[in-house]
């Protein structure tokens, strides 16, 4: 477990990760000076509520990391020990912040955890989960916020954009994302616990394109890693999916309650 850890660790070096902190910090600093306003900054009022404001957000991001730790564990079965976990969740976090999110933060995360010791397919199907969980929190909290906020004060800014030639507002646009969100739960649920067999079909049949077949025999192995990961994860007590879902829910709701304590 030493050698694997060494290994995550090696991703992401300090040599490897100064130029895109330097340049990141660089733009951000670069946006945030040009972009605000000082009068209203001189406003602030640099009291003991405002240092109290700034250690609870970061005692929410704290709270955050350690949630995802903590799922991350259960989802491995505890196959990474609370130490590695520490490394792993920063190097997505860190992986997911530097390069665009569709290909940052799942690819990445896949060979993160693969070097922690996991197979690619045991990999690939803990991330496709833990994008699952993230993915329901969103899909069950939104219809409970509309519940009780309704849409009225959620969208009250006017904004049109145009999309594939239809012009939507804010609302519709919220709409298309939930649908979206909505749509690749119900794919993830199918290709993980309803058909994996099918989902190892598919990845093949995309692996014999004469461009990926050099791939083909590696892909076979990750599809019957998903399959056995599948079968395991289709075991599990409803405690283990509760708790699961609870992590990622204290999770998201640090996320959000560090700009509320800002």
């Amino acid at each position: 477990m030493v050698a694997k850890s060494n290994k995550v660790k090696e991703l992401l070096t300090a040599k490897k990760i100064a130029i895109p902190l330097v340049i990141g910090i660089g733009v951000a600093f670069y946006f945030l000076w040009s972009g605000t306003d000082w009068t209203e900054f001189n406003k602030i009022k640099w009291g003991g509520r405002f240092f109290i404001g700034i250690l609870v957000a970061l005692l929410m991001m704290v709270l955050r990391d350690v949630a995802y730790m903590y799922r991350i564990r259960m989802l491995t079965d505890k196959h990474i020990s609370w130490r590695n976990s520490f490394d792993v969740i920063m190097l997505w976090e860190f992986s997911s912040a530097v390069t665009p999110g569709a290909v940052g933060g799942a690819g990445v995360a896949v060979y993160i955890l693969n070097k922690e010791g996991l197979s690619v397919g045991k990999s690939t199907a803990t991330v496709m989960t833990t994008a699952l969980l993230d993915e329901l929190f969103y899909v069950f909290t939104v219809p409970i916020v509309i519940l009780f906020i309704g849409t009225q004060h959620l969208f009250p800014i006017e904004l049109q954009k145009e999309i594939f030639g239809i012009v939507l507002n804010v609302k519709g646009i919220f709409i298309v994302g939930y649908c979206f969100t909505l749509l690749l739960s119900l794919i993830i649920i199918y290709g993980i616990f309803i058909n994996p067999n099918g989902f190892k079909n598919l990845l093949v049949k995309i692996f014999e394109w004469k461009l990926f077949r050099k791939w083909k025999h590696k892909v076979v192995q990750v599809g019957d890693d998903i399959i056995t990961t599948s079968t395991e994860l289709r075991n599990k007590s409803f405690s283990f999916w509760t708790k699961a879902f609870l992590a990622t829910l204290f999770a998201w709701t640090a996320r959000f309650w560090v700009v509320n304590f800002l």
